[in-house]
């Protein structure tokens, strides 16, 4: 199951009115301090355009929040999918926006952005690093200096992936 649809079920519906046809669901918090407002019923723009299970929805509606405003945000700049995002763009919120651009959103949200927010940044004590590599065996400057650069380029690759 999609992590925005899990979060969507342990957030349930703030409003539902059944014989309108009408739901609306309280705001997905994100890791990244920014809240997504996904909602799908008959008055949404979503499709199809009627009251069922929320899995069952090939296109949402959303808006983005921070501080309990409409945004949208410059952060999304190095979002993947921004230019598809943006072509949905009505003003305040995003129409007919599908499924797998909801999920790559909110998990770019949670995951990316949370870095970044955090200003998340490794240092590496190369003491520790000298300490261990002469407890494995190796002795000369050489060996430390290659292990030194090994670990920095295995550790960057790590974080382009991550971020």
């Amino acid at each position: 199951m999609l992590n925005f649809i899990k979060a969507m079920l342990k957030a349930k519906p703030v409003f539902k009115e059944e014989s309108m046809g009408i739901r609306n669901y309280n705001h997905l918090e994100t890791k990244s301090g920014y809240k997504l407002s996904v909602q799908c019923s008959a008055y949404h723009y979503c499709s199809p355009r009627k009251l069922l299970g929320i899995n069952h929805y090939d296109k949402y509606e959303l808006a983005i929040f921070k501080d309990n405003k409409f945004v949208y945000p410059d952060m999304l700049d190095n979002f993947p999918r921004k230019n598809e995002l943006d072509t949905l763009f009505e003003g305040q919120i995003f129409g007919y926006v599908p499924k797998d651009l909801v999920e790559d959103l909110y998990n770019y949200l949670n995951l990316e952005l949370e870095a970044v927010n955090n200003k998340i940044s490794l240092e590496f004590d190369y003491n520790l690093i000298e300490n261990y590599a002469k407890y494995l065996g190796y002795d000369s400057v050489d060996d430390l200096n290659a292990i030194k650069k090994e670990i920095t380029e295995n550790l960057e690759g790590l974080i382009e992936q991550w971020i």
